[in-house]
């Protein structure tokens, strides 16, 4: 043989065994590529227990004259100083309050301010408190009252079913009381004799 056909056939043997012996990557022929890898989740703990934000006993306007709402659940509650009307219905239906200490500076007290406060049965009245709205006190447990004889208006039954067995009415006959502000409290047939204009 002629070393030029030598050297065809050991180049031929060495092509086959490349073919034949390794596939891409240099890995064996046949043999399937790996998967490429999935990257891992990485997983966001969320811290647990952590407290929602509570409401505040009560709220105020922003200029801090009017109590908006009563959010509390206790037995007493002083309304703080500056705060000249309670707004509507700021503490209905509130059963656990028993006594509430009103400012001096107060001047108004909205309708249905304290309605259904079954329990409440002491709350005081600044002397500069000029009008009492409509079912202010209604359902609740006072047993006396003094209006101040600056109160000019007391609104519709303000004080009804409360059971209220003394109270003194405005001194001025010209004060205006709704129709039925003391509804069946004992001390209605008083508050008519001192003022012929109430209407039961």
């Amino acid at each position: 043989m002629s070393k030029k056909f030598l050297f065809i056939m050991l180049a031929a043997a060495l092509a086959g065994a490349v073919l034949t012996g390794c596939g891409r990557n240099g890995e064996p022929a046949g043999k399937p590529n790996k998967p490429a890898e999935t990257p891992k989740k990485t997983e966001v703990k969320v811290k647990s227990g952590v407290a929602a934000p509570q409401k505040p006993e009560a709220l105020y306007s922003a200029d801090g004259k009017t109590l908006l709402k009563y959010n509390g659940t206790g037995t007493e509650f002083t309304v703080r100083d500056g705060v000249t009307t309670i707004g509507d219905g700021a503490f209905a239906g509130c059963e656990t309050l028993e006594t509430v200490k009103l400012p001096d500076s107060l001047v108004t007290i909205g309708s249905r301010s304290f309605a259904e406060c079954r329990n409440l049965n002491s709350v005081n009245f600044p002397a500069g408190v000029v009008a009492i709205g409509s079912g202010a006190f209604q359902d609740c447990n006072l047993k006396s009252v003094a209006i101040p004889a600056a109160t000019t208006s007391i609104g519709e039954k303000a004080f009804s079913g409360c059971g209220i067995e003394k109270a003194e009415p405005p001194p001025s006959r010209e004060a205006a009381i709704g129709q039925g502000a003391f509804g069946g409290c004992p001390c209605e047939a008083y508050v008519k004799e001192r003022c012929p204009s109430y209407k039961r």
